[in-house]
């Protein structure tokens, strides 16, 4: 029996490798984790008693449902002491070692005292914290205010906040080591605050703003002068709640749902002639623009990969903007939706885009609907474009029959790349929930880089 005994601790100390790392590496790995799930590592054995205490990130996340529509909040009430009383715990037990990540996430329904967000944002600013992330998910309780002392934090590199925040930016302001900073679905005291905290990271080199009309005060408009500036993002129904003025450094500009009403086409266009620069272009917005045909687009010389994502038949800008862009390598057309209606989107150009002749390389059209108009353009794509490598077909018909039919009758068009290679692939639609869909531009600050 001992000898069985003595193997299985043998065999147990072979599979345990993990725990024989150093502390350095334990921690890191750690880092990755919620704090919740950091601190449960305290049960696996003592040598993890202590690690937890010394992993440079914060992670807490409120995401345990509460009751509603009750008269009794006693239990919702010791849920959110619960929470509270393990976040201080943490910041108590902790050892005073730099911090780099401190992200919190609150629940819609939790209640919380600003004091307990000032004190764990003090404690952060503390421990020289390199990155803030607070995500408040919507809620009927008063917006929380962020405190002073964070607008002047030296170690900040990365600040995002989202949901019910409150920005009031005092006059002085001073984050020189900010390079990423996300406004999402925030609020602001004036639009002052908006430009003091920009003008208070002079260093700022990625900038997220995402705004849905219920979020905004209409006597506000967002002037943004960011000289170093090289990524924006911007996720506005309305672009005329912005002023921009010495951006030219831009180099990669996201701009989504802009234009929902009035002048847009100007709008857009006043953005456009702001961003010379810009290498890659991304361009989302819901309504057709053809009135830009009448306007001259400036040259965007450095202009390498491009995105339109538009309702169906809203893509008639797609001529113009590739006349603008002779060294265009990628070009990508997504349509958000294939329902009608399906007027013509494509007239052949009188003159072949000088890009097409020798610099596009990619050519991707997601949601394909094999009209006869976006066959057009794909035959008109594969035989002008001398340099071609890619075209992506990425379709969500289900009509298999019709669709073999017409894969057949592309594989006959005309190519002007002996090297292009054509790739199908059938697109399934994915219907988002509400929670998803708040939390989607998550997802879009992870692939915004």
């Amino acid at each position: 029996m001992a000898t069985e005994s003595n193997s299985e601790e043998e065999k147990y100390d072979e599979v345990d490798r993990i725990s024989d790392l150093p502390d350095s590496l334990l921690c890191h790995i750690l880092s990755f984790l919620q704090t919740k799930q950091t601190v449960a590592t305290t049960t696996l054995s003592t040598r993890w008693k202590p690690v937890w205490t010394m992993v440079p990130s914060l992670d807490f996340q409120d995401t345990v449902e509460r009751q509603q529509n009750q008269g009794d909040n006693h239990g919702n009430n010791d849920l959110n002491m619960m929470f509270t009383q393990f976040v201080c715990s943490v910041l108590a037990l902790r050892e005073p070692v730099p911090l780099k990540k401190f992200r919190l996430l609150l629940n819609p329904h939790y209640v919380i005292d600003p004091t307990h967000l000032h004190t764990w944002i003090s404690y952060a600013i503390g421990h020289h914290v390199e990155e803030i992330h607070l995500f408040r998910v919507r809620t009927r309780t008063q917006p929380l205010e962020l405190p002073p002392s964070l607008f002047s934090c030296k170690s900040l590199k990365t600040l995002m906040v989202h949901g019910e925040i409150i920005v009031n930016c005092a006059s002085s302001i001073h984050l020189p080591n900010l390079l990423c900073l996300g406004l999402l679905r925030i609020k602001y005291t004036d639009e002052e605050s908006f430009h003091r905290l920009l003008t208070g990271s002079p260093n700022l080199l990625k900038l997220i703003v995402w705004r849905y009309q219920q979020d905004k005060d209409p006597r506000f408009r967002l002037e943004l002068n960011a000289p170093s500036l090289k990524h924006l993002l911007l996720w506005d129904r309305n672009c005329h709640g912005y002023l921009l003025h010495n951006v030219t450094n831009i180099i990669q500009a996201n701009m989504f749902n802009l234009c929902e009403h009035g002048n847009y086409c100007h709008c857009i266009l006043k953005l456009l002639r702001v961003l010379p620069n810009v290498q890659s272009l991304t361009l989302r917005y819901n309504k057709v623009l053809n009135f830009l045909s009448t306007f001259s687009l400036p040259m965007f010389n450095n202009l390498t990969s491009l995105q339109l994502k538009v309702k169906c038949c809203k893509w008639q800008i797609l001529l113009n903007l590739l006349q603008s862009a002779h060294n265009l390598e990628t070009l990508t057309l997504n349509k958000m939706d294939i329902e009608g209606p399906h007027e013509s989107c494509w007239i052949e150009p009188l003159q072949v885009p000088k890009c097409l002749e020798s610099r596009l390389q990619s050519f991707y059209f997601v949601r394909f609907s094999f009209l006869d108009h976006e066959l057009e353009l794909v035959k008109y794509i594969l035989k002008n474009a001398q340099v071609l490598k890619t075209m992506g077909i990425h379709n969500g018909v289900s009509n298999w029959e019709e669709e073999f039919l017409i894969r057949w009758e592309m594989l006959d068009f005309p190519r002007g790349s002996l090297t292009c290679q054509l790739e199908f692939l059938t697109v399934y639609s994915i219907s988002l929930s509400y929670y998803m869909i708040e939390w989607l531009p998550i997802l879009i600050i992870s692939c915004f880089k």
